[in-house]
């Protein structure tokens, strides 16, 4: 009997999650009772894969211009709007250009739906007050972050050129389809633009989180101000001790930064 297990993984990240996903749809596949399973994951468990190694590579800010360069030559403001915003507030992509999931038996409850997937989790623009303040839930810890957008040069001056009358629903919107761009679309046009920026092969989108926390880092930001500021798992026993500071925090490092850019 053939089982076979469907992981719509990005190229780039094959190597990192397939086996972390594999042995949960064999798991799934075991508590379902689906013949075959429990052999498997008999193999699975008795199976070591190799772990990847750690990647070394990270955005600078010299980077980020390029590409945002590039970007708004293509016509892909958009492009340049989310690499900006991950790179100065250290988000995770799919904190900033949202995520596809199933649509679940009860219906939709997003606005934007391709096939049976919705579009979820994703930055727009009631996350941002009118005085520039980002405040965000992050999907991987839960926890909230808060960021001065007029602390974050090339952020704010890219959410400015987007006319006063578009400024609603999703920040990240795909100009040739009108909506966000659907799975997989966003690393695709990415990677053009990144191509035409002449950025490295080995450069990729996930690196302006690194980017951001390597350069907080060199500027001296400390380093509990850092991890409130990225949402991190660890920062979660942290948060609860500094209660209503996570602002200035994002504050004091996007200073640093700034002024660390500016020195080079």
């Amino acid at each position: 009997m053939k089982i076979i297990v469907h992981v719509p993984v990005p190229a780039a990240s094959r190597t990192v999650f397939v086996p972390v996903i594999l042995r949960r749809a064999v798991s799934f596949g075991v508590a379902a009772e689906i013949p075959g399973c429990v052999r498997v994951n008999a193999i699975l468990e008795n199976t070591r894969f190799e772990a990847p190694r750690r990647r070394e590579n990270a955005m600078a800010a010299a980077d980020v211009e390029s590409l945002v360069s590039a970007a708004k030559d293509a016509g892909r403001l958009s492009l340049a709007i989310g690499t900006a915003i991950q790179y100065e507030c250290a988000l995770r992509q799919r904190d900033v250009i949202g995520e596809w999931e199933p649509v679940d038996e009860e219906g939709a409850t997003s606005a934007y739906v391709i096939g049976d997937r919705q579009w979820v989790n994703g930055l727009t623009w009631a996350d941002i007050s009118p005085e520039w303040r980002l405040t965000k839930r992050t999907t991987k810890t839960g926890s909230v972050v808060v960021f001065d957008l007029s602390l974050c040069p090339m952020a704010l001056e890219l959410l400015q050129e987007v006319p006063e009358a578009k400024r609603f629903g999703p920040v990240v919107i795909d100009e040739k389809a009108g909506r966000p761009y659907a799975e997989h679309a966003y690393h695709r046009e990415w990677r053009k633009v990144a191509d035409a920026a002449n950025l490295p092969k080995g450069l990729w989108n996930m690196d302006a989180r690194a980017g951001a926390a390597t350069e907080a880092s060199e500027a001296g930001a400390a380093l509990d101000d850092l991890r409130p500021t990225m949402g991190h798992a660890d920062a979660k026993t942290t948060a609860r001790y500094v209660r209503g500071k996570t602002l200035e925090q994002s504050r004091r490092v996007a200073t640093l930064r700034v002024a660390h850019r500016r020195k080079g």
